[in-house]
């Protein structure tokens, strides 16, 4: 585990409360204006992203069902090791990947960088392929009386 990570809990006595912000937060998500937030102490509002609604939302949500929860913060961009471990592949294999043109990546020096939302969608991609194989061999092997 990280040293950045961290773990929270939600005492029961805080359950109420964590039920109470997260159907606010479940209303703010749905109105066009969102959310806002008034700091102790200061006039202006804060205007709340869809993204922080979701983190916030999520969060009182398993508060609320009394589990805890472990933040870590995560790199969006990835050094090539960090993205082949991504993808459980070697790191020699994954350059081959990014000179190909099949994930994009660039270099900062004279090493790479690939982005986490390329990465991930990759292996997505990846991954629907394989799932899709799959399918049409199970389908040919039923088909064929072998299955």
């Amino acid at each position: 585990m990280s040293s950045r990570t961290m773990t929270l809990s939600s005492p029961a006595a805080e359950r109420g409360m964590a039920q109470r912000l997260n159907r606010a937060l479940g209303h703010a998500m749905t109105q066009p204006g969102g959310a806002t937030i008034v700091l102790p102490g200061e006039e202006e509002q804060l205007a709340l992203t869809p993204a922080m609604l979701e983190v916030l939302s999520r969060a009182t949500r398993e508060f609320a069902r009394g589990n805890a929860l472990e933040i870590t913060p995560v790199q969006t961009d990835l050094t090539s090791q960090q993205a082949a471990n991504m993808l459980g592949i070697s790191r020699p294999y994954l350059v081959t990947l990014l000179d190909r043109g099949d994930i994009p990546s660039y270099k900062v020096g004279n090493r790479r960088r690939v982005s986490r939302a390329d990465v991930e969608a990759y292996r997505e991609s990846r991954d629907a392929e394989r799932r899709k194989a799959l399918r049409a061999m199970s389908d040919e092997a039923s088909e064929a009386g072998y299955y």
